[in-house]
């Protein structure tokens, strides 16, 4: 449960279900299901049942396994094209330029259910080598540029909250994974305007974020770039200027377009 909230144990059952569907397990069967989560397999049964009926699950009958259903295709497509689609047409030019004047991996990345999320990137268009990000995998908060800058902009309520209820999976011998510690980094970030990630989730890679606001401090997203550590000590002053200016940007767009579909 996070934080205070009220949680309806059926439907996170339910919830917990889907997510155990993912690149490396498209599909499972009952009993992997009941065993990744722990559930009796009578339980898992029932709900994997109702998740089939209701097209959220498809059962393959000749291999007796499950995969994830055809509803979440239009669904997807939904969100891309009303908030996705709109925040990545903004952020598309800055995130190009910056890739290739600074040659490292630029990127948008949203929020969503505690985890970061990247939605676009770019790679320099004449580098010989290329540093990628999996659009649409999940980054924890604690150990990246992007969560850390998002947990800063949060009313102090939800952030205790995170900080309370959280064991922070610890990734390098870097990774922050103590509550006192993500205080003192996320009062560092407020002061500063932007977030470092300084090996957190991967030894020898670094990235920096910067924040998109929907109102004055009301954080929607990030651009971030990505690179090697030593590469991004050197040009941390130069990219933190883009970054800002590029942000900046973005954020006066998007509330331009927010104030015309309110209007």
């Amino acid at each position: 449960m996070k934080g205070n909230l009220r949680l309806i144990q059926s439907v996170q059952r339910a919830i917990d279900i889907i997510n155990c569907f993912d690149e490396s397990n498209s599909q499972l069967t009952i009993n992997q299901i009941s065993e990744n989560l722990s559930l009796h397999v009578n339980t898992t049964r029932g709900i994997v049942n109702t998740l089939v009926y209701n097209g959220y699950l498809i059962h393959n009958t000749e291999e007796g396994n499950y995969s994830l259903g055809y509803v979440f295709i239009p669904k997807a497509e939904l969100v891309d094209n009303s908030y996705v689609d709109r925040m990545k047409s903004l952020a598309k030019p800055h995130l190009r330029t910056i890739a290739n004047k600074h040659q490292v991996s630029s990127r948008l990345q949203l929020v969503s259910n505690y985890n970061v999320f990247t939605v676009e990137t770019f790679n320099p268009e004449n580098s010989r080598y290329l540093l990628l990000t999996k659009k649409n995998t999940s980054f924890p908060l604690n150990a990246t540029s992007s969560g850390k800058l998002f947990l800063s902009f949060q009313k102090k309520e939800f952030r205790e909250n995170y900080l309370s209820s959280n064991n922070f999976e610890k990734y390098t011998n870097k990774t922050i994974i103590d509550s006192d510690s993500m205080r003192e980094e996320i009062r560092m970030i407020r002061e500063n305007g932007y977030s470092l990630e300084d090996e957190e989730i991967s030894i020898g890679m670094s990235s920096i974020a910067v924040p998109i606001f929907e109102k004055t401090s009301k954080i929607i997203g990030t651009l971030s770039i990505v690179a090697s550590k030593s590469f991004l000590d050197d040009i941390k002053k130069e990219i933190l200027t883009d970054l800002f200016a590029a942000a900046d940007e973005v954020t006066k767009g998007w509330m331009a377009q927010t104030n015309m579909r309110n209007s």
